[in-house]
């Protein structure tokens, strides 16, 4: 899958290679993003043997799907996605 992925984000770079650079966020919309994932959310079964969970804050929301935990890895989640509002 990742050789998939970085194949897509060279092709997306290169078709906005004519675009004026963005500014890279402050640090404190980071942190903002990092305290969210202490935050409770709704959870719900997902199709890959693990669950989904949505969190919310003021100012922005968190998707994550995660798997079972297995002992040679200790990151449990598949996918995380933040998203401002």
């Amino acid at each position: 899958m990742w050789t998939k992925l970085i194949t897509a984000s060279v092709i997306e770079a290169i078709g906005h290679k004519d675009e004026p650079a963005v500014a890279a966020p402050p640090t404190e919309a980071v942190t903002a993003f990092r305290r969210m994932r202490k935050r409770q959310g709704e959870r719900a079964a997902a199709q890959c043997r693990g669950a989904a969970q949505t969190r919310e804050a003021d100012n922005a929301y968190l998707f994550e799907t995660a798997g079972r935990r297995r002992q040679a890895s200790p990151v449990s989640w598949v996918h995380r996605n933040y998203l401002a509002k």
